[in-house]
């Protein structure tokens, strides 16, 4: 994995480049994906006004798991894997002395500087045979009303904070679409249906007896606290591998199934996509295949604004096998260039789009996105950053994909690169325009599964705020990404 000497040195630190010049602060941040002509140039496109600066942070999109981070001010299930959500197996007074002491000390610390997601508890991810009996079997055999009351006295024990109505999802299942949630289902139903992934058999199950007694409970805590039932944020269950065209149909099918209500019977005739504000995703956009701004274009075009749908969150990304292999940061900075692009092209706010990075801790000593993350955001900040108005120019292969954004608060820029694909891809030049600009500083950074390499590119000065950076033909394995840190 390590790149010619002439080019980068392993593990070594990234060498800042400096040039005087009066150059261009090229109106920073836009997404070239993956192209340009036969000969592999990415022509910019003509200058174009800026778009206004989004009104918070970037970092007010990204989110972490089980605890805060510095980079990210979202948080799911900030009390460990399933929070404290509903134990069917648990004395409901024992469970909820258990939650309240939970959002004392958990909870309202975090509130209201971090967005949440919160576990309900119940089925959960589907992966424990026993608990999903005893779940079932506890609905089945009379006991909804407990089920309905735990989840609204939760509901109301946390939306009694100050911003946790805006801030605070609760979320319905994990992976709701996996093979091992179709596996558990029907052996607890003895329906003689043969399990498999995107099993849309499932949904009846899934929303009769989980979904939508819970979303009661939800709706009649909002109506005691607000005076409607859509005070608080109910997020539909995550769908895995989302760009795949099986779990686009299970999806679909889930949003648009029509509620019976034998266990809720104030929804009764009411389609899923009138019950839920929020869809939940995994696995979109950190992958080689280009499919998924389709996908999350059509989930905008034809889910947003039907019914209480409004906002699409991504609650995992990265991974444990890509954090594992080395390839965390890679990946992680892939997810966050293109949902910016996306965010930022569709007008998301913080409050319609987040990306919930997984994994975060995993992987090799010193290159775990935890201990990478710091280089984007030291250089960053907390601050809110834009797409620029003309872009660089990247020379290589045909496939290189690459974005920019620019701070809205300082001379700073950044440049993600990788691969549209999945496959090996190359570098060679980028020409920048960087209007104003008087000298440019350039550090960049190689994410590697063997680690954050350092590149030593040529910058050379072409004009009055132009400028080339030269990478000599600098390849770039899969799951690699390159990061460019530009200055003035």
């Amino acid at each position: 994995m390590n790149p010619p000497d002439s080019v980068a040195h392993p593990r070594a630190p990234a060498r800042i480049v400096g040039i005087a010049c009066g150059l261009l602060l090229a109106a920073a941040l836009a997404g070239c994906g993956g192209g340009g002509g036969a000969d592999g140039t990415t022509a910019p496109p003509p200058p174009t006004p800026p778009p206004a600066p989004t009104a918070v942070a970037w970092t007010a999109y990204v989110g972490s798991h089980y605890g805060s981070r510095a980079w990210a001010q979202s948080v799911r299930d900030p009390g460990g894997p399933g929070d404290a959500g509903f134990d069917a197996s648990v004395d409901p007074a024992t469970g909820l002395a258990s939650f309240t002491a939970f959002v004392t000390t958990t909870v309202a610390p975090l509130l209201p500087a971090h967005y949440l997601v919160l576990g309900t508890g119940g089925l959960g991810s589907g992966r424990d045979q026993v608990l999903v009996d005893t779940f079932m079997n506890f609905i089945k055999n009379g006991s909804v009303a407990t089920y309905r009351q735990a989840l609204k006295d939760r509901a109301k024990a946390v939306a009694a904070l100050s911003d946790a109505p805006a801030k605070v999802s609760w979320q319905f299942g994990n992976e709701i679409n996996s093979l091992r949630f179709s596996e558990t289902l029907h052996a607890w139903a003895k329906d003689g249906v043969t399990p498999r992934g995107h099993d849309t058999t499932t949904i009846p199950y899934i929303v009769e007896y989980f979904l939508a007694p819970g979303v009661e409970g939800i709706e009649q805590a909002s109506l005691d606290l607000f005076g409607n039932r859509d005070g608080i944020h109910i997020m539909l269950g995550s769908i895995a591998s989302a760009t795949n065209t099986n779990a686009q149909a299970f999806l679909n099918a889930l949003l648009d199934y029509q509620i019976v209500g034998t266990y809720a019977p104030s929804l009764a005739g009411k389609r899923v996509y009138q019950v839920v504000d929020t869809i939940s995703i995994h696995y979109t956009v950190g992958t080689g295949s280009g499919v998924w701004r389709g996908f999350l274009d059509g989930l905008h075009q034809t889910r947003i604004g039907q019914g209480k749908i409004k906002r699409i969150v991504s609650t995992e990304e990265v991974g444990q096998a890509a954090a594992n292999d080395g390839n965390g940061m890679g990946t992680a900075l892939q997810v966050l260039a293109r949902y910016f692009d996306w965010w930022i092209g569709h007008g998301f706010t913080p409050d319609q789009g987040h990306a919930y990075l997984w994994g975060t801790d995993l992987g090799p000593a010193g290159n775990t996105v935890d201990a990478l993350m710091p280089v984007l955001y030291n250089f960053l900040g907390d601050v809110a950053i834009l797409k620029p108005a003309a872009v660089a120019a990247v020379t290589g292969a045909a496939n290189l994909e690459h974005y920019e954004y620019e701070s809205t608060q300082a001379r700073r820029r950044v440049l993600a690169i990788f691969s549209a694909d999945g496959a090996t891809t190359s570098l060679t030049t980028i020409t920048a325009e960087l209007p104003g600009w008087n000298t440019l500083n350039v550090s960049v950074h190689r994410f590697t599964a063997g680690g954050d390499l350092a590149v030593n590119p040529t910058v050379t000065a072409l004009a009055a705020g132009r400028f080339a950076i030269d990478f000599g033909g600098l390849t770039l394995n899969p799951r690699e990404s390159l990061l460019l840190l530009l200055r003035d």
